[in-house]
């Protein structure tokens, strides 16, 4: 595995984090109550590499997929707390306008 550090933040248009995924291997969520008005499309996403910013801040993410030790999985907006080890992979990003983005890490 890359000693590169992998980051991904995915937050409800709020203030508060609900997910923080770093590779060196740990993924851990906190949870973020929101407003049940607020949909998937809510979600604002940030997925960085130290040497590269694949997104930054953006509100057009449905679901992302990502691979762990115990298997795939997938975060929407709203998700419960979680913690899990990353594995090298392909991490999917799904956004509002139906299209799929893949970049492998």
């Amino acid at each position: 595995m890359s000693a590169a550090r992998l980051v991904i933040r995915t937050t409800i248009a709020s203030p508060n984090p609900v997910f923080t995924l770093m590779s060196g291997c740990t993924l851990a969520t906190t949870s973020a109550s929101a407003p049940a008005s607020e949909s998937a499309a809510d979600m604002v996403f940030t997925f960085a590499s130290p040497s590269e910013d694949f997104y930054n801040q953006a509100k057009n993410i449905r679901q992302i997929d990502v691979y762990t030790i115990s298997g795939n999985m997938g975060i929407l907006a709203h998700h419960a707390p979680i913690l899990n080890v990353l594995k090298p992979g392909v991490v999917s990003v799904f956004e509002s306008d139906e299209n799929t983005k893949t970049i492998f890490w």
